[in-house]
Formats: C-alpha cells, sequence, structure tokens
C-alpha cells in the first residue's frame, strides 16, 4: 500500500477544513529563532492573518487557550529588549546587521518604541537609524504588506487611501515637526517684513535670498504640511499666534477708548450698531495684519463668499522687482484675511442673535404645531368623546369673537365617560388590592362548619391604611399588624416618604423646598449685585486702562452693601444702581431675621440675639471656605504671642504646657503649647462636620478660655479671626447667614406641627407607660440651632424617632471607606461631564422635553414656549439688567418652593450624592465641593436645569391660563375638582404665605402640581432608587424610576379627570389620553408609514438592520431610515435617544422582537418565555449597567481583582497581556480619560475633526448638516455602511462555526480518556452538533436579513467564504438552507490517543483500546444523523420529522423481488439432483509463507505507518477487531 504523503504547506485541506498538519515557513533569523525559541513570536510572515488564525484554531482545539480567538500584536517586554540587545551585540558587528535586526519591529506599533533603545544599545549610531537606505528598506515592507501603498520612488510611496507618502512618515513626530514648521513659517513671515523694505530701498535681492534659506531648511529638515486636525492646529497656533499676540496687544487699548466713546452714544440702535461695527472692524484689522504678515509664496487662501485670489507673478524677479510683486501679493493677503476677519466679527455678532432668533423660531414652531394639533386633533376629540360639539365653546382664531358651548349629547356620552372612566381607575385598584391581599394577609388552611379542609386568611379584619404600617413595630402584640410591619419595610423602599408618614413627610419636603427657594432668592439677588457692581467699577475705570478691572474695587462697592445690611448706613449712600436689589435683599434678611427673634427661647441667649439682631451677620471665613486654606507665616507667630498672653494669664495652661512639652527651658515649653494651641485650631477644622458657628465656641471655650457666646463669630479677637482667614465676602456671610437661619425656623416650625400630628395620631406620647418598653424620647432634633421644640420631650417608637431625625442610610456605613467613596466621587465626576459639560446632551435635554406637553395635550392657545424660554434664560443670564427686578426674583424663589422648578433629574440626582459626601466630608469631599461652586459649574448645572425648567414653566403657564378659564374665579368649584384630581384633600392656607389661599394662589398652586406630579421631578423617587445612586452601577436611575411613575400617575390623572363631573375638565382628562396614545405609538407609526413611502425602507428592512447589523445596545432601539439605500449606505436616525417615553417602549419592542421570531406554532412557548426575559432585562437595564465612570476602571483591572483584563465588555482590547508595564499603564489611562473625559471634550474633538475633513475636502455629501441636524435636534443621525458592517457581523460570527463550539467541552482534551469514552464523546459530539445548528440558524437569518436589505448574493457569499474559510457550509446556508454538520479534526484525536499511550507507557500498563479513545465509528453516526437538517425550523423539530419519516419508511411492505420464483424452482431442483460422492483426495501439502508481524493496535506495521488515523480505522473494522 502506498504511503501517504501529509502535505504540511497547504493551509486548508481539499474539503476546507483547517489541515492539522500545516506547518509554519521559515523566515529571516532562523538561525536566532533555533538559539533563541522566545523569539519565535515575534517573528513575522506573510501571510501572518492565516497562520495565526491555523495556530489559534488548533489551539483551541487542544484545550490550551480558551480565552483569546484574535491576533495578538507584537509586543516586547523589558526583558526581551535586553536578550535582543545581548543578542545583537554578540552576533552583530556592523551598525547595518542592528539596523537589520531593528527592521524587524520596525513597524509594529507596540514594538517600535523601543527600536531605537535597541538599535542604540546594539551599537547603532543614532545618525544611522532613520537614514535614506533604511526608510527606504522599511518603507518596501509596508509596500509588500499593504496593497494600497504604491512605491513611486526610493522616497515616495504613496498610500492612496489616505495620500500620505509613507516614507516621510517613519520616524516621525508630527507635534513637534508641525511646531517647527509653524516656527520657520513664522520667522520667515518676519523676514520678509525686512527684506522686502531693504530690497525696494535699495534695490538688493535679499528676499531672494531669504527664500532660499527657507527652502533649503525645509528640506533638510525634511517637513510637510499638516495632515490632519491636530497638526494643521499646532502649526497654525505657532505660526499665526506670535503676529496675531502682538497685533491685538498693540491695539488694545485704542479699542477700549473706542468702545468707550461708543457707550456714551445715547440712541440705542445707534449705539448697538457702532459696537457692531468697532468689533467688525477690529476683527478685520487684525485678522488683516496678520495675513498681511504671515502670507507667504505658495499659500492659497480664500475668504468665504469671494473668488479666488489672484497673485502676482514672482518668478524670475530680483531685488527690487521682486519686492513690489510680493508686497503687492501680501496685501491680496492682507485684503482676504481682512475679508476673513469681518467675517469673523459678523460671526460673533450674528451668534447671539442667531441663537435669540433661533430659539424664538423653534418656539414659534413649536406654538404654531401646537395650535394646529389642538385644533384638529385634541380639541375636536376630546369635545366629540364628551358630547360637545367641535369647535364649539372657544374663540374664533384671531378674533375677540367667541362661539358658544353646543352639546349633542348632554348627559349620556359625558356621563357614560365618567362612568367608564371611574370604572377603569376604581376596578384597577381593586383587582390590584385582590391580587395582593393574600400575601398580605396571609393564608392558613382551615375548616368548613362540616370539617371540610379549606384555605382562608391568617388575618382577618380591616386592613389599615398603607402610611399606618410604618408606624407598627415588628414585634407588635398584634400578629396581623406586625406582618405589615415587615412588609412594610419593603414596600416603603419603593415610595418616596420611605419610613416617614405622608403627612411628616410633605412638612419635611416643604421645609427643604423652601429653603431650596430662600437659597436661590439670595443667590439671585448677590449674582445681580456682584454684576451691578463690576459694570459700576468698569464704567468708573479710565477708558484707556486695558487691563483686568480690579477685584478689589469691586469687593470695596460690595462692601457698602454689606454695611447697609447691617443697618450701618442708610439705602442712599449706595450707589443708585446696587440700590434696587440691595433693598429687596435687606427687606428678605430682615424678614428671616425678625422671625427667628420671635421664635428663640425667652432668656439670656434672646436678649443677646436682640442687642444685634439688626446688624446680625455671620462673618466670613477662609478656614470655611476654602478647605485647602493656610495661614501666611506671620499670622501663625502673631497669633503664637496672643496666645502666649492669654496663658499667662491662666495658671492651668501653663502647667499643662509644662507636662505636655517638656524642654530645658519653660519659655520653649510655653512657645511649643501656644503653637500646638494655634495649628489645632486650623487643623482639626478641617476635620469638623458641623456648624462653622459651633466650632468657634468650641475655640472660644476649649482653647481660649472664654464664656463670651459666639452668634457670628465677630466675637473672637482679631488676631484670631485673622488666623481663621476672615474675609469680606458678602456672598458667603449673606449665604450662611439666610440658610442657617431659614433652616432652622422651618425645623423649629415643622417640628411643633408634627408634635400636634403626632399626639393627636398617637405616634407620639407626652408620657411613657408600664408597659410601653419599646417608646423611646424624641430628644435634640438636628438643624435646630439654639431653637428648641416640645417635640424633643415626647416619646415615639424607634422607628419614628429615626424617620424625623434622618436615620443613617443602607449604605452610610460603606461612605466610610475611603476607596469606595473617591469610585463614587469619580463616578458623580464623569456623570456630571457626560451631562452638564456635554453640549449635545444639554441640546438634547431641550428638545426632547416638550414630548411631555405634547403627550398631555398641553397646547393650543393657553400658553405659549417664548415666554417659557424668556423666563428662564432671564433667570439663568439676567443678573446686571433692568428686567432683573425684586418682583421677578422673588417670583423664581417662589416657584422654587412649590416645587415647580430645580428638579431636574440628572442634575439633582448628581447635586444630591455631592450633598450626601458632604455629610461627613472629608478633604477631598470639601475640595470637589468648592470646584462645585465655582461659576462655570453654576452656570453649566443652570443651563442643564433649564431645558427642564423651561417645560415646566411652560406646563406652568399653560395649566393656569387654562385652569383660570375654566373656573373664572369659582374657588369652590376648583377645590372641588382639585381633591378628585390630586386625590388628596384641599389645603386652604398658601405654602407660600402661610395664610388662606386667593383664587389665584390656588389657580398657582394646582398648576405648579401638574407640572411637578407629571413631569419628571427629583424630589419624587423612590427611596430605593436613591440607595442604588450611592452604588456603583445605574446610570442616571432617577429618569427611568420617573417614567415609571409618570406612565401610572399620566394615566392616574387622565382617567380622574375624565371621570369628572365637570365638562371642561373631563375633556382635559381625554386630551391627556388622546396624547399618550399618540406619544406612546400612534404618531411614530403614522410617522414611519410617511419616511417608508419617501424612503422605500419599510418595517421589515429596518427590523432585519436591528437584528443582525445593529449594536448590541441598539437591538431594541427605535430607528427610522430618512433617506433611499444608496450603494449600500443606509441612513436611520436613532429616536430613542430622544424619546421620553423610551424606557418604557424598549421593553415592549424587546418582546415584540422576540415574538416575531417564531416561525411555527412549537416555538411560541419557547420565544415567548425568552421574549419576557428579554423585556424584563430592558427593565432592569439603567438599574444594573455598571455606571460610566466605573467602568472603564472594571476593563483595566486584571481578571484576579475582579476585572475583565485589559478587555471592553464588547470584547475589544484595552492593551494586551504581553504588553509592558508601562505600555499598559499607558493604555489604560487612555482609554479611562477616552471613557471619564468631559463630553464637551469629546465632542470638540469630534466636530473639530469634521470641520478638518470639510477644509481637505474628505466629508461624505451632506455629513457636515447632519451632524449640525443630531446636534440641534437630539436625533442621532447614522450613516450605515452595510456592506463594512456584513464584513464586521461576519468576523464576529465566524468563531461561532470553529474553536467556540469546542472549547467550553474540552472535546479534544485527554486528561479524563479513561472515563471519558465513546458514549460520552458521541454525546458532547451531539451537542456541539445542537450548539453548531443554532448558529448556522443564525448566519441563515443574518444571510437572509442582508438580503432584505438588498445586498447581493454575490457579496454575501464572498464575505462568508472570506470570513468562514469553509465553502461548503456557506452554500448549504445560503442556497439549500440546510445544516452542514461540525467536522471533528482526526489529528488531535490522535494527539489524544498518543498522549494516553505515554501515560499508560510511563505507568507500565497495557495500551490503551484505540476505539475507546478515538471513538470515530460513533462521531460519524453523530456525523450522519445530523446531516441536511433544515435550518427554518427548530432542531426539536427536526428530530421529530426524521423520527417520523423513519417510522413511516419502516411501516412500509417489502418491495417484491422480481427473482424470488427463480431462486425457489433451483432450489427445488438441487434438491433432487443425486450427486455421487468424490474419491479420497490426497492431503495438501501447506506451504510456509511469512506473515506481517501484527501490533497490539491490531495493525501491521506497514500498515500503521502508511495509513491515516481515519483509514487505520477502516482497516480495523474490516479485520473485524473494531
Amino acid at each position: 500500500m502506498a504511503e501517504n504523503k501529509k502535505d504540511k504547506t497547504s493551509l486548508y485541506l481539499p474539503d476546507g477544513t483547517l489541515n492539522p498538519d500545516y506547518e509554519r515557513p521559515k523566515t529571516l533569523g532562523e538561525s536566532y529563532l533555533k538559539a533563541y525559541p522566545f523569539l519565535q513570536k515575534f517573528v513575522k510572515n506573510e501571510d501572518k492573518e492565516k497562520e495565526e488564525e491555523v495556530i489559534q484554531q488548533i489551539a483551541t482545539e487542544k484545550g490550551e487557550d480558551k480565552s483569546v480567538y484574535g491576533v495578538e500584536e507584537v509586543v516586547l517586554n523589558q526583558g526581551d529588549i535586553n536578550e535582543l540587545v545581548k543578542l545583537a551585540v554578540a552576533e552583530d558587528k556592523e551598525p547595518a546587521d542592528s539596523i537589520k535586526l531593528k527592521e524587524k519591529f520596525e513597524k509594529d506599533r507596540e514594538t517600535s518604541p523601543w527600536v531605537d533603545y535597541l538599535a542604540f544599545a546594539a551599537g547603532a549610531p543614532m545618525e544611522t537609524l532613520y537614514n535614506k537606505n533604511v526608510k527606504t528598506q522599511i518603507a518596501d515592507k509596508l509596500v509588500a504588506e499593504n496593497p494600497n501603498i504604491v512605491k513611486i520612488s526610493d522616497t515616495k510611496y504613496v498610500n492612496t487611501e489616505t495620500g500620505l507618502n509613507e516614507y516621510n512618515e517613519i520616524g516621525r513626530n508630527k507635534f513637534a515637526e508641525q511646531a517647527i514648521n509653524g516656527t520657520l513659517e513664522a520667522g520667515y513671515s518676519f523676514g520678509q517684513l525686512i527684506t522686502m523694505g531693504t530690497d525696494l530701498m535699495f534695490n538688493t535681492d535679499l528676499t531672494n535670498k531669504l527664500d532660499r534659506v527657507y527652502e533649503n531648511w525645509y528640506r533638510s529638515l525634511q517637513l510637510e504640511e499638516p495632515t490632519d486636525l491636530y497638526g494643521q492646529v499646532t502649526k497654525t497656533a505657532v505660526e499665526y499666534g506670535i503676529p496675531f499676540g502682538l497685533i491685538a496687544k498693540f491695539s488694545k487699548p485704542l479699542r477700549a477708548f473706542a468702545k468707550s466713546k461708543a457707550s456714551k452714544i445715547d440712541n440705542k440702535a445707534l449705539r448697538y450698531s457702532t459696537k457692531a461695527g468697532l468689533s467688525i472692524g477690529y476683527n478685520a484689522a487684525i485678522f488683516g495684519g496678520t495675513e498681511f504678515i504671515v502670507g507667504n509664496k505658495g499659500d492659497t487662501i480664500q475668504a468665504p463668499f469671494s473668488e479666488q485670489v489672484q497673485f502676482e507673478e514672482e518668478e524670475g524677479k530680483t531685488g527690487r522687482e521682486k519686492a513690489i510683486a510680493r508686497i503687492k501679493n501680501k496685501l491680496r493677503f492682507g485684503l482676504e484675511g481682512t475679508k476673513i476677519g469681518a467675517t469673523w466679527g459678523v460671526v460673533g455678532r450674528a451668534v447671539p442673535l442667531g441663537l435669540r432668533f433661533g430659539l424664538k423660531t423653534a418656539s414659534t414652531v413649536f406654538n404654531i404645531g401646537g395650535r394646529v394639533a389642538n385644533a384638529t386633533v385634541f380639541n375636536p376629540a376630546s369635545k366629540l368623546l364628551s358630547g360637545q360639539v367641535p369647535f364649539t365653546g372657544g374663540k374664533i382664531p384671531y378674533t375677540n369673537v367667541r362661539v358658544p358651548v353646543v352639546k349633542f349629547s348632554d348627559k349620556l356620552i359625558p356621563k357614560s365617560v365618567a362612568a367608564l372612566s371611574g370604572g377603569v381607575r376604581t376596578g384597577s385598584k381593586y383587582a390590584v388590592f385582590k391580587a395582593v391581599e393574600p400575601f398580605l394577609r396571609g393564608v392558613k388552611i382551615g375548616r368548613t362548619e362540616k370539617g371540610v379542609p379549606k384555605l382562608e386568611y391568617a388575618n382577618k379584619g380591616k386592613l389599615p391604611p398603607l402610611d399606618d404600617w410604618k408606624m407598627f413595630g415588628t414585634t407588635n402584640s398584634d400578629p396581623f399588624k406586625a406582618r405589615l410591619a415587615k412588609i412594610g419595610r419593603v414596600v416603603n423602599l419603593f415610595t418616596k416618604e420611605y419610613k416617614t408618614p405622608n403627612r411628616v413627610y410633605k412638612l419635611q419636603e416643604q421645609v427643604k423646598l423652601n429653603i431650596k427657594g430662600e437659597n436661590r432668592i439670595v443667590a439671585k439677588y448677590l449674582e445681580d449685585l456682584e454684576k451691578r457692581a463690576y459694570e459700576l467699577v468698569k464704567k468708573q475705570s479710565d477708558v484707556y486702562n486695558a487691563g483686568k478691572i480690579s477685584p478689589l474695587a469691586i469687593q470695596n462697592q460690595l462692601e457698602i452693601v454689606t454695611q447697609y445690611l447691617k443697618n450701618q448706613v442708610k439705602l442712599k449712600k449706595l450707589p443708585k444702581e446696587l440700590q434696587p436689589s440691595a433693598e429687596g435683599l435687606k427687606k428678605h434678611l430682615d424678614n428671616v431675621k425678625g422671625e427667628y427673634l420671635k421664635l428663640l427661647p425667652k432668656g439670656e441667649l434672646k436678649n443677646s440675639f436682640a442687642k444685634i439682631i439688626k446688624n446680625y451677620m455671620k462673618k466670613s471665613f477662609a478656614v470655611v471656605t476654602n478647605p485647602l486654606y493656610n495661614p501666611p507665616k506671620k499670622v501663625v507667630d502673631d497669633s503664637i504671642k496672643a496666645f502666649r498672653k492669654i496663658m499667662d494669664k491662666n495658671k492651668d495652661m501653663r502647667e499643662e504646657a509644662l507636662a505636655s512639652f517638656p524642654a530645658k527651658s519653660r519659655n520653649k515649653s510655653m512657645n511649643q503649647y501656644a503653637e500646638a494651641a494655634v495649628r489645632t485650631m486650623i487643623k482639626d477644622y478641617k476635620a469638623f462636620q458641623g456648624d462653622p458657628l459651633q466650632y468657634f465656641n468650641m475655640i472660644s471655650k476649649n482653647l481660649l478660655r472664654s464664656d463670651k457666646l459666639m452668634l457670628t463669630g465677630e466675637e473672637l479677637p482679631a488676631v484670631f479671626r485673622k488666623l481663621l482667614g476672615e474675609e469680606k465676602n458678602i456672598r458667603a456671610e449673606v449665604l450662611q447667614t439666610i440658610v442657617d437661619l431659614v433652616g432652622q425656623v422651618g425645623n423649629k416650625k415643622i417640628y411643633d406641627e408634627i408634635a400636634q400630628i403626632g399626639l393627636k395620631n398617637g405616634w407620639l406620647k407626652r408620657n411613657k407607660g408600664t408597659l410601653e418598653t419599646s417608646l423611646q424620647k424624641v430628644g435634640q432634633l438636628p438643624g435646630m440651632g439654639y431653637l428648641k421644640s416640645d417635640i424633643s420631650n415626647l416619646y415615639a417608637i424607634p422607628a419614628f424617632v429615626q424617620a424625623i431625625k434622618g436615620s443613617q442610610g443602607i449604605l452610610d456605613s460603606l461612605l466610610k471607606n475611603n476607596i469606595y467613596r473617591g469610585m463614587l466621587q469619580y463616578k458623580t465626576a464623569v456623570q456630571f461631564g457626560k451631562t452638564g459639560l456635554s453640549p449635545d446632551t444639554q441640546i438634547r435635554n431641550v428638545t426632547s422635553t416638550p414630548l411631555f406637553p405634547i403627550g398631555y395635550g398641553w397646547v393650543g392657545g393657553s400658553g405659549t414656549v417664548d415666554d417659557a424660554f424668556k423666563f428662564i434664560y432671564q433667570d439663568i443670564t439676567g443678573a446686571g439688567i433692568k428686567k432683573n427686578t425684586p418682583k421677578f426674583i422673588e417670583e423664581v424663589g417662589r416657584y422654587i418652593k412649590l416645587g415647580g422648578l430645580d428638579e431636574s433629574i440628572e442634575a439633582q440626582e448628581l447635586l444630591a450624592v455631592v450633598k450626601k459626601l458632604s455629610e461627613n466630608p472629608n478633604f477631598v469631599d470639601k475640595v470637589i465641593a468648592k470646584g462645585l461652586r465655582t461659576k462655570f459649574i453654576d452656570k453649566a448645572t443652570q443651563f442643564y436645569q433649564a431645558g427642564d425648567n423651561v417645560w415646566k414653566m411652560y406646563a406652568i403657564r399653560w395649566n393656569k391660563n387654562n385652569l383660570a378659564e375654566i373656573f373664572k374665579g369659582n374657588l369652590k368649584e376648583l377645590r372641588k375638582q382639585e381633591e378628585l384630581i390630586t386625590g388628596e384633600k384641599y389645603n386652604p392656607i398658601s405654602r407660600i404665605t402661610g395664610k388662606t389661599k386667593t383664587f389665584d394662589e390656588a389657580v398657582e398652586e394646582l398648576s405648579v402640581w401638574y407640572a411637578r406630579n407629571l413631569m419628571p421631578t427629583y424630589s419624587l423617587v423612590p427611596e430605593a432608587v436613591r440607595v442604588i445612586r450611592l452604588l456603583p452601577i445605574g446610570n442616571f436611575i432617577s429618569w427611568p424610576s420617573e417614567i415609571i411613575r409618570l406612565t401610572g400617575t399620566a394615566f392616574r390623572t387622565a382617567f380622574r379627570e375624565a371621570s369628572s363631573t365637570n365638562l371642561a375638565i373631563q375633556q382635559n382628562g381625554l386630551r391627556k389620553l388622546i396624547g399618550m396614545s399618540l406619544t406612546l405609538g400612534g404618531a411614530s407609526y403614522v410617522m414611519d408609514k410617511v419616511y417608508e413611502q419617501y424612503t422605500g425602507v419599510d418595517n421589515e428592512m429596518i427590523e432585519a438592520y436591528k437584528r443582525s447589523f445593529a449594536a448590541e445596545y441598539d437591538r431594541n432601539a427605535k430607528f427610522t431610515a430618512i433617506k433611499p439605500i444608496e450603494d449600500n449606505i443606509l441612513t436611520v436616525v436613532n429616536s430613542s435617544y430622544s424619546d421620553v417615553w423610551d424606557y418604557v417602549k424598549r421593553p415592549i419592542r424587546a418582546f415584540m422582537n422576540q415574538i416575531g421570531k417564531i416561525q411555527t406554532p412549537r416555538e411560541i412557548d419557547d420565544f415567548t418565555l425568552k421574549a419576557t426575559g428579554e423585556a424584563f432585562v430592558e427593565l432592569l437595564q439603567p438599574f444594573t449597567t455598571t455606571a460610566l465612570g466605573i467602568e472603564p476602571l472594571i476593563d483595566i483591572l486584571p481578571a484576579a481583582l475582579g476585572g475583565r483584563g485589559g478587555k471592553t465588555k464588547n470584547n475589544f482590547s484595552v492593551y494586551s497581556n504581553t504588553d509592558a508595564w508601562p505600555t499598559i499603564i499607558q493604555k489604560s489611562l487612555k482609554h479611562i480619560f477616552r471613557a471619564g473625559a468631559p463630553g464637551g471634550i469629546l465632542q470638540a474633538d469630534k466636530y473639530g475633526n469634521l470641520i478638518y475633513r470639510m477644509y481637505k475636502d474628505r466629508t461624505f455629501p451632506g455629513e457636515a448638516v447632519q451632524a449640525l441636524i443630531s446636534s440641534l435636534t437630539g436625533r442621532k443621525i447614522k450613516r450605515v455602511d452595510l456592506l463594512e458592517l456584513l464584513n464586521v457581523r461576519a468576523g464576529q460570527l465566524a468563531p461561532t462555526i470553529k474553536g467556540d463550539l469546542t472549547v467550553s467541552e474540552g472535546f479534544y482534551r485527554f486528561s479524563d480518556w479513561e472515563t471519558r469514552g465513546p458514549r460520552q464523546v458521541a454525546r458532547q459530539y451531539q451537542q456541539i452538533q445542537e450548539e453548531a445548528f443554532i448558529q448556522q440558524r443564525n448566519i441563515l437569518q443574518f444571510v437572509k436579513d442582508a438580503r432584505t436589505l438588498k445586498i447581493p448574493d454575490y457579496k454575501i457569499e464572498e464575505v462568508l467564504n472570506r470570513r468562514f474559510r469553509n465553502k461548503t457550509l456557506v452554500s448549504n446556508v445560503m442556497y439549500s438552507e440546510i445544516f452542514t454538520p461540525y467536522n471533528y479534526y482526526p489529528g488531535l484525536f490522535q494527539d489524544r490517543y498518543d498522549k494516553a499511550l505515554r501515560d499508560t507507557q510511563k505507568q507500565g500498563r497495557p495500551p490503551p483500546d484505540y476505539n475507546f479513545v478515538v471513538p470515530t465509528t460513533e462521531l460519524e453516526a453523530v456525523k450522519s444523523r445530523n446531516q441536511g437538517l433544515d435550518l427554518n425550523i427548530s432542531y426539536a423539530e427536526n428530530m421529530k420529522n426524521r423520527e417520523k419519516q423513519k417510522k413511516e419508511f419502516e411501516k412500509r411492505p417489502p418491495a417484491p423481488n422480481p427473482n424470488e420464483n427463480i431462486l425457489n424452482l433451483l432450489q427445488t431442483q438441487e434438491a433432487n439432483i443425486q450427486t455421487p460422492p468424490l474419491p479420497k483426495q490426497p492431503e495438501p501439502v501447506i506451504e510456509q509463507v511469512a506473515s506481517a508481524p501484527v501490533t497490539n493496535t491490531g495493525l501491521t506495521a506497514t500498515e500503521t505507518a502508511l495509513l491515516s488515523p481515519g483509514e487505520q480505522a477502516i482497516r480495523l473494522k474490516q479485520k473485524g477487531i473494531a
């Protein structure tokens, strides 16, 4: 038998499978490889991708590598470098040889940083590293590996994709190069100013000489023009920066003088136009002058809306002629620069106007659209459903004519709608109650009167209200109450009140809102005063002063205000500009101080306060406001001296000093003690938690040994006030005073009211009974300061005491851990960067929130968006302008106190975390808190909240107008309807004035209730969410929590209103039901159909894209195609980013996506269960995903520490395990920065690159417009290259039909060969086939989806063949839609047998049975059983069909044999023939022939040597051994 020669050179066998006998071709450096095996991993092969695929595949099949399937990058660590250096020094004598060694590693981006060090250490001089020959050799290798690089010459290798000369890219530092380039250009530019003048005057030829010097330098430095954004920015900044800066600096005084003169023009229009003209002219002059200087030969420039400049020909000219031509060209450059500067000035002036016009236009569009929607949908539909004729009962548009109400059904329809709505509302409540009642009461087995067992409630009687459960103890003597108390512990986590009774919670919440509102009012007054003081000082300054306005001068103006607030000067002493806000602030401050004085308990404290109350103001100290504060040395020395004087008068202190600091000199002991005391005053405050006045009292009493009571801090001796950093800071002083007094007054009032409520309801008791052992005294409460409340002397259960005192949170103990605290600080900072510091997110916040008022039908003529925009814009930017009156400031504060404004979910969630961290602050917390108090962060937060505030303000005003129109002053009817709508008893007392509400106040409070309860509001978030926000999981979890609440609240409110007997309120409820129906799906369906008609991209194509081409996180998103598919480019909008209701829609889409995969009735159960799971996962996803800031940290941590070991969750590499530590750290930091960088930085990078690509004409048509629309609308437009994604997704599917199928099973492992015999291996092989079947079904779905998206079959087949390396499988899936069984590797099974044989030989045991270790027969049977299965049905259904076919085949009668009669006849004739016996024959002579020796495997040596394992198995079967 001929020997089968193994093919070791082919990558694949004829059947398309990988060849296990493939050997890597030998490469350069074979001798090195033999001597140093570790070099093997650095050797590069021409067919590296294929080679690595084979090696990795085989390693995976052997179970030797289960983690990485991609090709690893070549990496050198320090140990490898040292070995290579030794090798180079030992064997490479010439520098050129070390360069050859260097070339191996030059191209790999990971090893290239080490190359210079390697070559230099090996003996190569530095000048040889990048000489022409070396760079040419490296470039030649690039050409061999990259077909897009074309060699033009030895110094020109053009990359046809990028247009770059790759030769010049080798060894370049682009930033340094462009900085040198810009410096050279700037020097050349300034040099020309000298040479041109000299040549013009004296007819010399210096300009030509300078040109030649410049060109020589440019060539010798091998400089090139920048090829990317950062290179262009670097060069431009250096080249233009110097002349631009010089011209701007010298022209600044002139500009200041001109602006000063323009400011004095009385006519507003003339003044504005003059200032605009000066600004445009100034910019034009600077840009023109700069461009005159830097505009050089060969440059091109074209101003906007201008034709290309035609430059003067300079070639061949010399001397004066050349100078004149160059000056003319410079003037042309200057002229174009002037045009550019003027354009820049116009843009600078136009942007604010454009913003205002854009907002005005957007609000106008919304108003008009709202009126159209109201007139065509909401108004007629709601009236029709309530029995009213549409278009009656309102004004005719643009007139004052009112059409009277006309009803076509006065009772039947309105009452039917009311009854139906009421029935739905009460019926749903009853259904829910009945569903949970068995759980609440408990169930036990009882008996009927006849003794028959039956189920009955364990606890009977009336079920107490949920609010009362909080007052029950878990050890209550009543088992029903004890049970409800335990259930309540869990239920209360999902309520905003948590452990606090609802009435108490409302009181506490109102105090918080009052403090928040007061804080905002005072902050606005102060901001206005600061702005006006700045403008006043600026106006008084010398007009020629180009420097900054002196902060001291501003502080001097504000110091007068402080004196006025302390009643030390009269109002008329203040500048007129400061008087309105100062007067408003003083009234506010005096009211708070007066109320505080009234509530102080009688006695010495009250008398002391009464003396100073008129000028009472807390002092501001740097030790309080600045955590980094350290006093100057001189201040410390003065304090030590002052403290020594105190010691001299106190014997106890002197004795303590001698005991604490024993020294040779008594004086030295005293000085050391005094210094320690002084240092303690500063150091201890950094660890102090509480009111600064308490600390100052401690200093006064314990250190200064004084009995003086600290009321403001000013009572401290001057030297120690200086030590603590006494400040003249009006903002800090007023805010500290107001917040402190308002908080104490508010807390005193609510604690007194809680005491009354508690005594009335039995929660609180004046005395503790003998048997009431669990009761405890309430005691002193936080936030009371010097005030007292009767509640402190009352008794209550511990749960209630903890609730009103503010019990420790579930995760508070974790916050004491500095590592966990730091993680939370980082998470919060990253989330703020992604929201408050992200322009795109800011815009999306504004453009997405109107879906709430639209969904509730709050559109039409009852409110306008531009009024809301003006109000909020003035709130943020109005400081210092005339409209920012005390009346406006108080109005802003009033809406905050009512809970209508400043309740943005994301902003308040982050601020709440910061506030939580500040309860027990460490040094870092204080630094962060100080950082958040900067104007930039404050404005960023305000602007982010504005997106929420604008639409809340719109909602408030729309409802105010609507309710005023409905009730027309009828407070009694309003009260009745409010109780129905809110489900709460009407409160006749105003929350602002504390007096009986007027009609207008009642309307305003109900309007705010609508905005607060039907739009996202942070203070309504349940306790469970407030706990989770302190975990390193979840991103802005308050938002999805609020969407869940809003979905229920909106429908509940709508049904309540629709059940009203008031026709207008009923119509409001119907408007909400109509709006919610449209918002949650109806409108989206209509828009999809409109776009489908326009683009030709139907829902089936969108679903195909989502299923097989979209990223995993976008599988359940909402996409709409906005353009037809052209050249396999699909353009879609992902509206999920801006759809506020997407969170409740996404689980529904996830459910429907899975249900849509059902192809047979038998799959219903499986896919329904999977669909439910998918929906549940989507619902929990926001609460369980790793936080933005924590995700990159997990990516970079080693697996042993709970990280992903350098892999992202999408399996992209951050670093390689073989990277050196410096490289790992560098890559990790880059990954963390990229993931955690503020959105503004990333968007600047994105849009900067877009502008640069536009400048270089590298963008696709409409890219800039799409980017602009995406940013302005919040709708992300995605341009999808389907062919590119086809290749990527096919690459992701490839491992699923290769090593992934066997790696988890360890299919080829030999370690358990004795226990894992043929049956077990066959069972595993069967499991592999079933898994392969599922994967091939996925591939078939992928193919179908690609066809649905109009990708041609030949393209699909080409990509799949390239990725899968299995033409048979691709053909079967694409065209036959049948299953191709997974092939096992005989060679790997042979390895298994060989290793098992070695094991038995080592142990001196008999060799293993070959067929036991290599069960070929069983494996072939499994493969045969799975051949040709239908991929369009499930595996189970295929098996059932096979079984059915088998049974049908067995039932068939055997086919008749046409030769049967002939055989029977022959047998009969043979029986009748009489055959005589043979004569006796001679004995045979047997010739002895040598037989081939048989080995213990059952085969001969020749058979073993020549036959493949498969052939050997066949031979054994032939011998009957198998």
